[in-house]
C-alpha cells in the first residue's frame, strides 16, 4: 500500500500494514493494525484488546456540563440546568438530574400582597387561599397613621370567602403594664388605646394543618408593635373553631380614620 509501512516477521512474511498517520499495531491471534481513534478519544483495554473510547472531553460539550456515570465504566453528559436549578440525586441506578426547587426549602418567604390606603377604616387585602398543609404561618406587617390616637388595634381573618366574624380570643399587654384581654369578639386585639399617630407592628397567624387533630383554637396569632410614644405592645390570640385554610386578612382602627400612606403587608412562611 503506498505510503504504508509494512511489518515483517522472523520468515519475511508481510504480517501488518500501517497505513495512516497514528495507526498503532496489537496482537489477537496476529499482529494486526489499530487504526488511529477520533479526535479527544483514549485508548482503553475492552475484551483483552486495546480499542479507542470516547473521553471526558469528547463527552462534554458545553460549558456547564457534568459527567455522570450512566451505566458502568460508561462516561455521559448531563447539559447544565437552567439558572435557580438545583442538581438532584434520584436514587441508585437513576441518572442525576436538574429540578426547580420546591417552593420554600422550608421558612421561605412569599410575598402575597402589599395593601396601602388614603383613607378610611380598614386595610384589606383578600388573596388566594393558603392552606395549612402548605404554609405555616402568615406573617402581616403593619406600618400606619390615624387621625385618633387613642383607636383599639385589630385583626381579623378570613376563610372559605369570608371573614369569621366571631370566636376570637386575645391577651394583649402594653409594655407601660397595662394589660387587656377580650374573648369571644369579633376581632383580635394588637393594641388598646395606643398613644401617638404612628403606629407599626408584625402580626403572624399560625394556620392550622388538616393532619393535626382537630380541637378548638386551630388558628392563633401573635404580634408586637409600637407607637411613636415610644411605648411596646405584646399580644397573644386564638380563634375557637375549625378553619384551616386562610384567604384574607384585615387590619382595622376603632375610631378615626387611616392617614394617607397606611400600609399592610402580608408574607407566606412555606412549611415544606
Amino acid at each position: 500500500m503506498s505510503g504504508g509501512m509494512v511489518l515483517v516477521d522472523v520468515s519475511g512474511k508481510a504480517t501488518t500494514v500501517m497505513s495512516v498517520k497514528g495507526d498503532m499495531v496489537d496482537f489477537d491471534t496476529t499482529r494486526q493494525r489499530l487504526a488511529i481513534g477520533t479526535e479527544n478519544q483514549i485508548l482503553l483495554t475492552k475484551s483483552n484488546l486495546p480499542t479507542w473510547s470516547p473521553s471526558s472531553t469528547s463527552v462534554l460539550s458545553t460549558t456547564g456540563d457534568l459527567l455522570y456515570a450512566s451505566a458502568a465504566n460508561t462516561l455521559a453528559r448531563l447539559a447544565g440546568g437552567t439558572s435557580g436549578d438545583v442538581l438532584t440525586a434520584n436514587g441508585a441506578g437513576v441518572a442525576p438530574s436538574y429540578q426547580t426547587p420546591s417552593a420554600g426549602g422550608g421558612g421561605k418567604l412569599t410575598l402575597i400582597s402589599r395593601t396601602e390606603v388614603s383613607s378610611g377604616t380598614t386595610i384589606d387585602s383578600s388573596f388566594t387561599s393558603e392552606s395549612g398543609d402548605n404554609i405555616s404561618s402568615l406573617v402581616c406587617y403593619y406600618d400606619i397613621q390615624r387621625t385618633n390616637i387613642t383607636a383599639d388595634m385589630q385583626l381579623q381573618y378570613g376563610s372559605g370567602g369570608s371573614l369569621v366574624t366571631s370566636a376570637y380570643y386575645t391577651s394583649s399587654l402594653a409594655l407601660s403594664g397595662t394589660h387587656v384581654w377580650s374573648n369571644n369578639v369579633a376581632t383580635w386585639l394588637l393594641a388598646r388605646g395606643s398613644n401617638y399617630r404612628h403606629f407599626a407592628g408584625m402580626a403572624q397567624i399560625y394556620v392550622g394543618d388538616s393532619d393535626q387533630t382537630t380541637y378548638n383554637s386551630d388558628i392563633i396569632m401573635s404580634s408586637v408593635s409600637t407607637n411613636t410614644n415610644p411605648e411596646g405592645y405584646v399580644s397573644g390570640g386564638t380563634r375557637d373553631g375549625t378553619e384551616n385554610s386562610i384567604d384574607q386578612v384585615k387590619f382595622s382602627i376603632s375610631a378615626g380614620t387611616l392617614d394617607a400612606g397606611s400600609v399592610m403587608t402580608l408574607y407566606s412562611v412555606d412549611n415544606s
